[in-house]
């Protein structure tokens, strides 16, 4: 798809879209789901061998129990992700590639091929929606205005939904392809998206960016400009 993206006619290329929206939104379900089931394990782990050590209360079992060799608990928090991150790494050489993608086969041709930054594009349009549908939970009022952060919002003005990030999502791991993109790509307007993105406003309702101020956006707009990286 990659390859023949700027080749698709409308009809197809809607079609090629909503699969890839299919596509990162299962893999999220999957991921997500896989991961917090994990990382539920070693307290549950703990809990049940504490209440079995409570119950050994004659002296032959807690001489046993003592004589035992000691097993460490399993740590998950190491392996909880790395479907996950497996995943990010891929799509990191794929399609969320900061540079243009470049033909192997044709060894003989000097010239790089165009990526399509069309894919790019609504990767990053879709990455926060489906990541709600797996990863939040609906907080009661849920419709607040996207201006003032407050609830209830005025006829014609936009609106998100109210949601909770659930506890032990790693966003941090969740959000490496559109930093990596913010940062590295030749693309001006590929940048702008990413940090469009990164700066949306359910980050910030969940806590994992602060709302930026003129000052922030001042800066982020000289660093643009200052940028050495290739010309569009």
């Amino acid at each position: 798809m990659s390859r023949d993206f700027h080749s698709l006619d409308r009809l197809r290329l809607d079609k090629y879209l909503y699969l890839l929206r299919c596509y990162v939104g299962v893999a999220f379900d999957l991921f997500i789901k896989t991961g917090l089931r994990k990382d539920h394990k070693p307290s549950q782990t703990k809990n049940t061998t504490t209440t079995t050590n409570t119950n050994e209360q004659t002296g032959r079992k807690r001489k046993r129990a003592a004589a035992a060799p000691a097993v460490a608990a399993p740590d998950h928090n190491n392996n909880d992700w790395a479907d996950l991150e497996t995943y990010l790494d891929m799509l990191e050489e794929g399609p969320l590639c900061p540079i243009n993608f470049s033909n192997k086969h044709q060894a003989d041709s000097s010239a790089m091929p165009k990526g399509p930054d069309g894919i790019r594009y609504h990767l990053m349009d879709i990455w926060l929606d489906e990541l709600e549908k797996c990863a939040t939970d609906p907080v009661e009022g849920d419709e607040r205005s996207e201006d003032d952060g407050a609830g209830g919002a005025e006829e014609g003005e936009d609106t998100v939904r109210k949601t909770r990030l659930k506890g032990g999502v790693p966003m941090e791991l969740i959000l490496r392809p559109i930093e990596r993109l913010k940062e590295k790509s030749p693309n001006k307007t590929v940048r702008r998206r990413a940090t469009a993105m990164l700066e949306d406003e359910r980050l910030v309702m969940w806590g994992v960016r602060n709302r930026k101020g003129a000052e922030d956006s001042d800066e982020d707009e000289q660093e643009e400009e200052e940028w050495g990286g290739l010309e569009d």
